[in-house]
């Protein structure tokens, strides 16, 4: 590849990786806004969102999974200029969308109350956890329809559309956080007192103004997918397909157990986290979210990952992708480490946003400079993920997310708090030793080039029609 052509790629990654970014940016603002709201009412109540946070990531993930495959073949289709089948996938986003948010939503209504008890949450937050995660989960089919939809739009390399509708979103979501969560009170503004109206329902009001912010995105993202000329059902069937279910099946299975490998042991850690008491575990929720900012370049790199490797298996050209990873790679450590020295210089202004307990301060500020280091480290493996996506290969993910996951986090945090009496600190170590065994095993998989293993450029699978 000559400089022309790395100067070309490099423009065209950063077209895809802005609006992506900025739509990961609108969300971790969100989560701030969300967090920091929360937080003024009480470590309680930052306990209680978070005791059941791993359980959302779960949900996400497995309604995410299930469009994974789609990713993969609707890129593909792209680079190959087939766009019959990319139109034929837009309908079956839509049957999955549909089958997995009524599945998975009734499963978490059902589990709902059940689940704070289960995640060792103490005895005086458990029933404003399980209310809390109730309410959330009420609109599951339209979360599904915004991960669902919005994620084969973005394999057609429309990455602004998406990120338009998450900012409708988060603005809504807001907005309704502001009078759902506190009461009736008297602001200032430019020394003028005003009397803003709101219902106080503290967490519940917090958990209603998200699910339907949610509810809304649905709807728009739906609206969106019929207007995208690549995509859009309209006119097409609506019935399972079974070309395209089939290859979905064969990606979205490995991605699925492997997400369920992963949150399955955050459900674990966290369960161990809650163990430390109420203080720890809003400490470790609280640096878990402040956090996310510093995840904005390795998610919007992954999204464009997934999707250029796509595009250039389609087209048939090896050595395109072969660049591209070296440059994704590239641009992840170096602004991953960039974001990791900000993060370690600055936590106690990052938990201060969130929080004004002390010790909850303290706690999270020795965790977020512990994570710091391995920044870098995370920006490779998750570009890594987005490289297997694109090509469909999602096996490796499966068995690197199993051994580092349970043989490295849970194993040693386990063993942390229950031999060697150890507390937070020690469980935010054992999390970035995680983070770096899983930067070891990409780094071998994509050096020695065994993440093509099951690709064929040019007669990629998801051509075979």
């Amino acid at each position: 590849m000559n400089i022309t052509g790395n100067k070309t790629l490099y423009r065209a990654m950063l077209a895809m990786a802005w609006p992506i970014m900025i739509e990961e940016g609108l969300q971790t603002a969100v989560s701030y806004v969300d967090a920091a709201m929360v937080g003024q009412l009480g470590a309680w109540a930052s306990a209680a969102v978070g005791i059941t946070q791993t359980a959302n990531w779960l949900i996400w993930g497995l309604l995410r999974a299930a469009s994974i495959g789609l990713i993969a073949y609707v890129a593909q289709a792209m680079g190959a200029q087939d766009y019959r089948r990319t139109r034929r996938a837009g309908s079956q986003a839509m049957l999955l969308a549909a089958i997995m948010g009524i599945v998975v939503g009734g499963l978490s209504l059902a589990a709902a109350f059940d689940l704070p008890r289960w995640m060792g949450a103490e005895a005086d937050i458990q029933s404003t956890a399980g209310q809390y995660f109730f309410i959330l989960c009420l609109p599951m089919i339209f979360r599904s329809a915004t991960i669902n939809l919005g994620a084969v739009i973005r394999a057609t390399g429309d990455m602004r559309t998406p990120m338009l509708v998450n900012l409708v979103v988060n603005m809504v979501h807001i907005l309704l956080n502001l009078v759902l969560i506190y009461p009736t009170r008297t602001i200032s503004i430019f020394g003028t007192p005003l009397e803003v109206w709101g219902a106080g329902l503290e967490v519940q009001g917090a958990a209603i103004s998200a699910a339907v912010s949610v509810a809304m995105g649905g709807v728009l993202m739906l609206i969106a997918l019929y207007r995208n000329p690549y995509v859009s059902p309209r006119g097409g069937s609506y019935k399972p397909d079974r070309e395209v279910l089939r290859y979905n099946a064969k990606i979205a299975l490995p991605a699925g157990l492997q997400h369920v490998v992963v949150c399955s042991g955050f459900l674990v850690f966290v369960a161990l986290v809650a163990r430390l008491g109420t203080t720890s575990l809003a400490a470790h929720t609280i640096a878990n979210t402040a956090e996310q900012a510093f995840y904005i370049p390795a998610y919007g790199l992954q999204g464009v990952a997934a999707t250029m490797i796509g595009m250039a298996i389609g087209e048939g050209n090896e050595s395109k992708a072969d660049s591209l990873v070296k440059m994704l790679n590239r641009v992840a450590l170096i602004s991953m480490a960039a974001l990791g020295a900000l993060l370690f210089i600055f936590p106690e202004a990052l938990m201060g946003v969130f929080t004004n307990d002390a010790e909850v301060i303290r706690q999270g500020v020795i965790a977020l400079r512990i994570v710091a280091v391995a920044e870098p480290f995370f920006g490779v493996l998750t570009v890594a993920e987005g490289v297997l996506r694109g090509a469909g290969n999602l096996k490796p993910t499966l068995y690197v997310s199993l051994g580092c996951m349970w043989g490295i986090r849970i194993l040693f945090t386990w063993l942390c708090l229950n031999f060697w009496g150890m507390g937070l600190t020690a469980v935010w170590a054992c999390m970035t030793a995680d983070n770096i065994g899983r930067y070891i095993c990409y780094t071998w998989l994509l050096r020695t080039g065994r993440w093509k293993k099951t690709v064929e450029f040019g007669r990629a699978e998801a051509s075979a029609s």
